[in-house]
């Protein structure tokens, strides 16, 4: 009981603190409508901060992509949102090559 009771507390300060940490890294107010990510390809949903700043987005965009798993550099890719998600990333490359055994 005292370990949950100790796992709430760190939830509850970890999302109290949320906003201000938004904030301070993005330089605009938390509002989860502006921030939600609805996924790189999603055209019926709006372009909230997080998605017209991904990087991997944009560089797949750039690159005339329509998502990232199309990129060969993928696995060696090194933007801020796979090293903060590490996992996503090992998820991603997995889907990539599903794509790819179907090309």
């Amino acid at each position: 009981m005292r370990s949950l009771k100790r796992v709430l507390f760190l939830y509850l300060n970890t999302i109290r603190s949320l906003p201000n940490a938004y904030k301070e890294k993005h330089g605009v107010d938390f509002d989860a409508e502006k921030i939600f990510c609805w996924g790189c390809k999603t055209k019926d949903k709006p372009l909230g901060i997080t998605i017209s700043k991904c990087t991997v987005r944009n560089c797949a965009i750039k690159k005339g992509y329509d998502c990232c798993i199309e990129c060969n550099n993928l696995v060696k890719c090194e933007f801020e949102l796979w090293k903060n998600f590490p996992d996503f990333h090992k998820q991603v490359l997995e889907m990539q090559k599903t794509y790819m055994a179907t090309k």
